[in-house]
């Protein structure tokens, strides 16, 4: 039987196989990005004992450059000191002209630090009726939010049909309750009709965030940390979509009540190619919403713009940067199969792939060298093929790995 510190080196290994980026490949590869840690770092000690957030970073780097592995360093370096994380794939599933959409997709994204389980409904079921916690967040609910929202907070912490308690933390996590049916819960708990002003999702959905905000802080968390996937896909949404995913941006990166709170957005490159230059949409889109919405409302979408545009290129890592990562690769394999891995197969990366090839195209290399090498008991050669790929062959045993432009 495998000894559990191989078994974890092992996953390590496939995560790296596959090239799909994973916590437990953050917890050895911090991929040279110390400086940029340091400074997310400072922004949660701020943000966690100040209170001054919103907290922004916003960085970017060509695909394949490691940008999601670096959100999962942030996310562990987080959970280190006690912030609530979400973690989100931008999608057409979730665009983020539609936050209604986004939410509960974030909730399901969202872990407390040292819980496996997804959510916050354990935040919720251990609120006491009287207790400070519980007062302090329906004091708070029912002054600076919606009536709705206190009423689906009071029938969870104070009402007598327990059995509601799912439907109602449903609602709270983004699967919206209708009004007749939580009108319906409140008579069954209370005795007595609920009436309150409509909830409109897609204006009022940003209380959903100061709840969460100010439940985590009142739970005894640092703070909640928002990391965001694939910002780049704004770039295939229409322009009036694009035009409102950045007043989305503008609003909650600026929103006073979210002092707890840090967002962090990671967008690829061409992002800003395609989108700000080639399509110009810093000039073109807050004039054309000036235009038609207003004054306010263009101002906003240059707002959400600008938060974009403050991106800090990740540079490239250079080679020493790289042989490090190559010789723990090297490392981990030797430890997780239990073998002296050879030391060329870094050497080997190193001759075969040039300096713009990408760093996740070069660790899968490395990775299926070793391969090879433990299958059959030797190191592979390797030859450059006509299509510009690489084989590496063992006889008449081979793979091949196509080197990325």
């Amino acid at each position: 039987m495998l000894q559990g510190e191989a078994v974890v080196e092992r996953r390590v290994v496939e995560a790296l196989r596959s090239g799909v980026p994973s916590r437990s490949v953050c917890q050895v590869f911090p991929m040279g990005r110390q400086d940029v840690l340091v400074r997310f770092n400072d922004i949660l000690e701020d943000v966690g004992n100040n209170g001054s957030g919103p907290g922004l970073y916003v960085f970017s780097a060509d695909y394949g450059e490691g940008k999601t592995h670096l959100l999962l360093a942030m996310a562990r370096s987080a959970e280190d000191k006690n912030f609530v994380v979400s973690f989100l794939n931008l999608s057409k599933e979730t665009p983020f002209d539609k936050l209604h959409k986004v939410y509960p997709k974030l909730v399901a994204g969202t872990n407390l630090p040292g819980s496996r389980q997804p959510g916050f409904e354990r935040l919720l079921s251990g609120l006491k009726p009287g207790s400070h916690t519980a007062e302090s967040l329906l004091a708070y609910v029912e002054e600076n939010l919606h009536p709705k929202l206190y009423a689906v907070l009071r029938n969870y912490v104070e009402g007598s049909k327990v059995e509601e308690n799912a439907r109602l933390y449903e609602d709270l996590a983004g699967v919206f309750i209708g009004m007749a049916e939580l009108k319906a819960i409140h008579r069954l708990n209370f005795g007595v009709p609920l009436s309150i002003r409509p909830f409109r999702v897609t204006s009022d959905i940003v209380d959903y965030f100061r709840f969460l905000n100010y439940l985590f802080r009142a739970s005894g968390y640092a703070g909640w940390v928002i990391l965001l996937d694939e910002v780049e896909l704004l770039g295939k949404l229409g322009r009036t979509a694009r035009a409102k995913a950045y007043q989305n941006i503008a609003q909650l990166t600026s929103d006073a009540s979210l002092r707890h709170t840090v967002f962090v957005f990671s967008v690829a490159s061409a992002f800003y190619t395609d989108v700000f230059d080639l399509r110009k949409d810093p000039e073109v889109l807050p004039r054309l919403v000036r235009d038609r919405l207003g004054e306010s409302a263009g101002d906003a979408v240059a707002r959400g713009i600008a938060v974009l545009g403050t991106q800090h290129r990740l540079a490239p890592l250079s080679q020493p940067e790289v042989d490090a990562i190559l010789s723990e690769v090297i490392r981990i394999h030797s430890r997780a199969y239990g073998w002296p891995a050879p030391e060329s197969a870094k050497e080997a990366v190193k001759k075969y792939f040039s300096n713009d090839v990408r760093l996740r195209s070069k660790i899968r290399a490395a990775v299926q060298y070793l391969d090879v090498a433990y299958l059959y008991g030797k190191e592979p050669s390797l030859t450059i093929s006509p299509l510009n790929g690489m084989d590496i062959r063992e006889d008449q045993n081979f793979f091949e790995e196509t080197q990325e432009s």
